[in-house]
């Protein structure tokens, strides 16, 4: 089992995830600088520490740090993902990290493979739920990941009574730089109108996301240019109902599918 568990402030840059740390395999400097977020020091350490004996927990904690510092560590975390030896604790940390790694940088597809793989663990009752909510807000942006996981859905549901507000905002994605003050505006519309008259006038939106929920996403992926695509999105609704493809149910209703990631491929 693995021991102290360390709620810290993180970032690809600013998320609050779990990380575990088993004292018997890390030098108290290294607990010292991981809690105290000293992410340089702390990676440096742990490369010392690595070079003498090596060890799945270290070398965890030395991916993760890089993934604080805005360094590309996933080939660290999928080496831990892919060793058969690797502790299963370190594992489930592993496949969450690089999971929320993916979904940052824009690959859906792998980042709902390791978050299930994480949410599959339960080695920490803790990281089973940030695993579960990460993974029920990243298919309610791309329903279709979990085509080929049937019950997974049912499973998720069953599991919302753990996730309080805060646990969802910090499992949701953090915004960019990019979604800074020229965006500043229509984010606050939109924040407002989620908040304030969407729960007024109820759930009317015939699209899913809903178009706050998409020009939310936008902005926060494309920042100014995200602005373009909710024009497109509000010209484009009645087509999409109108064609009426990739429907869903969400709630009892009758929905389209009509993400984000069909529109943005233009930009990659």
């Amino acid at each position: 089992m693995l021991g102290a568990l360390l709620l810290l402030p993180t970032h690809i840059k600013a998320e609050t995830t779990p990380i575990h740390c088993e004292k018997e395999s890390t030098t108290p400097l290294i607990l010292e600088l991981f809690e105290e977020a000293d992410w340089g020091a702390c990676r440096i350490e742990c490369a010392r520490e690595t070079s003498k004996t090596p060890n799945a927990t270290i070398q965890l904690l030395y991916a993760v740090c890089g993934l604080r510092l805005g360094l590309d560590a996933k080939p660290e975390l999928q080496s831990l993902c892919s060793t058969p030896e690797t502790p299963l604790d370190v594992l489930a940390m592993a496949h969450y990290e690089l999971g929320r790694a993916e979904w940052i940088t824009g690959h859906s597809s792998k980042a709902f493979s390791h978050l299930h793989a994480a949410f599959k663990q339960p080695q920490s009752t803790d990281l089973h739920r940030r695993a579960g909510c990460s993974l029920a807000i990243l298919l309610e942006e791309v329903p279709t990941l979990a085509d080929d996981t049937p019950g997974l859905r049912l499973l998720l549901a069953t599991c919302r009574k753990q996730w309080d507000h805060k646990l969802v905002r910090e499992c949701s994605l953090p915004s960019p730089k990019k979604a800074g003050i020229m965006t500043a505006p229509a984010r606050w519309l939109i924040s407002f109108y989620q908040n304030q008259i969407g729960p007024a006038i109820g759930a009317r939106c015939s699209l899913h996301p809903s178009c706050s929920r998409y020009a939310s996403q936008a902005l926060k992926k494309h920042g100014v240019i995200g602005i373009g695509m909710i024009g497109d999105r509000f010209i484009r609704e009645p087509s999409v109902v109108g064609a009426r493809k990739n429907p869903i149910m969400i709630h009892e209703h009758r929905k389209y599918q009509d993400p984000l990631s069909d529109h943005d491929r233009w930009l990659k």
